[in-house]
C-alpha cells in the first residue's frame, strides 16, 4: 500500500474535520510536531498513520454526503407524510437529483 497523503491533502482534511493540528495528533496517536511536519512537507505520514487518514477520509465524505442528503430526507418525509424514511431511497434520489 502506498502513501497517498501529500501536505495540502492532510492539511485540507484537517481543516475538514474542523480539527486543529493537535487534535489530529491525538486521533492518529502521533506527536504535534509530525503532523506540523507533514503539513509542512518535512515528513511523511507512515503506517498506521495514512491508513488513519485514510479512514479519517472515509467517515468526512460520509458525514458531507449525509449532511447534504437531509434537506431531501425531510421534503420526502413531508411529501410520503412520515417520521422517516429509507437511507437508500433518500440516497437514490440525490443522485437523480445530482
Amino acid at each position: 500500500m502506498t502513501n497517498q497523503w501529500d501536505p495540502q491533502k492532510i492539511k485540507e482534511l484537517r481543516k475538514r474535520l474542523g480539527m486543529s493540528q493537535s487534535d489530529l495528533a491525538r486521533r492518529l496517536h502521533v506527536e504535534s510536531v509530525q503532523v506540523i511536519r507533514w503539513e509542512l512537507g518535512e515528513l511523511e505520514p507512515l503506517e498506521p498513520s495514512f491508513q488513519e487518514l485514510d479512514l479519517l477520509a472515509i467517515q468526512a465524505e460520509l458525514f458531507a454526503s449525509q449532511v447534504s442528503q437531509t434537506p431531501l430526507a425531510e421534503a420526502m418525509m413531508d411529501e410520503n407524510e412520515k417520521d422517516q424514511v429509507d437511507s437508500d431511497s433518500v440516497a437514490n434520489r440525490y443522485k437523480e437529483n445530482n
